[in-house]
This record gives C-alpha cells, structure tokens and sequence, in this order.
C-alpha cells in the first residue's frame, strides 16, 4: 500500500495511471480538446496583446461609451440634475445660508439625517403599497445608509479629506 502511495507522490507515474484509465474515453478525449482549444486561444489572445503595446487612453472603450445611448442618457441625467443643482432654491436657502457654515463632518451626519426623514416619509407616504413591491428593502437600505453616516460622520470626514487632499474643515461640496 505504501509503495502505490509513493508511486502516486510521483508526478510521471500519476500521470501515466491517469493515461491509462482515460485511454480510449470520449469524456477524457473531448476534456483534452477543449483544454487544448482553450490553451491555444489564451497563447494567441496573449500573442495578441503582446504586440500591441498597452494604452492608458482605452481608445476602444472610450469610442464604444461616446457611441453608447444608455451611457449619453445616464450622462445627459446627471449634467441635468448638476445644472437644477446649481440654480437650486433649496440650494440657495438651505445649503448656501446653512451648510457652508458647518463643519465637514456635521454636513455628513446631516446628509445622514436628511436620508433617514427622507426614506420614512417615503416610506409611511406609500404603506399601501407594501405588498405589490421590494421597496421596503429600499427602504431598509436608505436608512441603514443614513444611520451609518450618522454614526460615522467624524470617520467620514477624516476619509473625505485626507482622499481629497485637504483639510478636513475646508467644503467637499461644489457651490
């Protein structure tokens, strides 16, 4: 039993009891062949990307994401939500009158408190609905989001800042 053992530890004799058992079977040969397919389709995919010298550009996905309409509709959504942002009421009464004053971790736990009422309201405002779909997930989601920026807002400000390369007092929001 000990000398199969060690014959087995042997690479070549493994190899060549795997031979024989697999000799003549149509599972082995087509195994073989796709291995082999896959072998020579990896050599050539390789060959290929050897003899083009790599681009920090992706001039190919670039072409494919300005072609794309699903990718200009999602561009189009938030350069129009960036606009309304800019010339925002809320923007001017809220944020510019009351946000600018704080300091970058207090506007983080208010984003947080902002999610929280947001995801409740939306949530008692349409109870009716419960059962026709998945939205107290979303909701579940939303507020666990909120209360995570709540419970770590001083954490996220140090994150925010030290990502951004500035103080952390200083505004991470456009105005």
């Amino acid at each position: 039993m000990l000398t199969r053992l060690a014959l087995v530890a042997d690479s070549s004799v493994f190899v060549g009891m795997i031979r024989q058992l697999c000799r003549g079977s149509v599972t082995c040969a087509a195994a073989v062949r796709v291995a082999r397919s896959l072998s020579l389709q990896s050599s050539w995919i390789g060959t290929r990307l050897a003899s083009h010298p790599p681009s920090r550009d992706f001039p190919g996905a670039r072409q494919t994401a300005s072609t794309s309409r699903i990718l200009g509709l999602a561009d189009g959504v938030f350069l129009a939500a960036s606009s309304a942002w800019r010339g925002s009421a809320v923007k001017q009464v809220v944020f510019d009158s009351v946000a600018v004053r704080l300091e970058t971790w207090q506007r983080i736990r208010l984003a947080g408190w902002v999610i929280v009422v947001a995801a409740t309201v939306h949530a008692l405002g349409s109870g009716a609905s419960l059962h026709l779909s998945n939205a107290p997930a979303g909701w579940a989601l939303a507020l666990a989001g909120g209360a995570l920026l709540m419970a770590g807002c001083r954490l996220a400000a140090r994150a925010w800042g030290s990502w951004r390369g500035r103080p952390s007092g200083s505004a991470p929001f456009p105005t």
